[in-house]
């Protein structure tokens, strides 16, 4: 299109879908403990500060990092038993939920979240083009097998999500639910999400 075909004062326009959304917010506020944002209240012990700024100085920092952060991937393996390539990393808890949706969600897919629990599971799924469906927790806030099974049977969904310590309750769910949900969606072949990311606190 030439330029002077352009109408006047036109803009590009946002999907309506992530117009519609509500703003993600979480408070900050200046208190000594913040577990809404998985902040610890003491700072660092002064050798790991000492360790990371001595880390830093060796960087070339004119040049992109490991793209592939093998080195790291490796150290996390050898820490908890496992091969490499079991071991996924990125810049946060939200990268990873939205490379996962991105990869098993997306347009004509579901994912099944209980709520209440963290906001950008569903955030994060809907600017995906994920479906979102929605268990809802007991009076007390505890998520049971039976929930989990009447969803699940219910919705079918491609991805399950299960909040442990759940955000924002801070509530553990029961021994065996994990293993409960992977029996539920093995036969049509959904993938189950745990996110431990408030374990440090429970």
């Amino acid at each position: 299109m030439a330029e002077s075909d352009a109408t006047p004062g036109s803009r590009p326009v946002v999907r309506a879908d992530l117009v519609a959304l509500t703003r993600y917010h979480s408070p900050q506020v200046e208190v000594e403990v913040r577990l809404n944002t998985n902040e610890a209240a003491e700072p660092p012990p002064a050798g790991f500060t000492a360790d990371l700024a001595a880390a830093v100085r060796e960087i070339r920092l004119n040049r992109y990092p490991d793209r592939g952060a093998d080195g790291l991937r490796r150290a996390l393996a050898d820490r908890y038993g496992l091969s490499s390539d079991w071991v996924y990393v990125a810049n946060g808890s939200n990268e990873i939920l939205q490379n996962l949706l991105l990869a098993y969600g997306g347009q004509g897919r579901t994912v099944a979240v209980f709520e209440p629990t963290y906001m950008m599971y569903s955030q994060i799924a809907r600017s995906t083009g994920t479906r979102v469906v929605s268990g809802v927790r007991g009076p007390d806030f505890r998520l049971d097998e039976a929930a989990v099974g009447r969803l699940v049977e219910a919705e079918r969904p491609e991805v399950v999500i299960l909040c442990s310590p759940n955000n924002p309750t801070g509530i553990l769910d029961p021994a065996g639910l994990v293993s409960a949900t992977l029996e539920m969606l093995a036969p049509h072949g959904g993938l189950l999400v745990v996110d431990e990311a408030y374990g440090q606190f429970a």
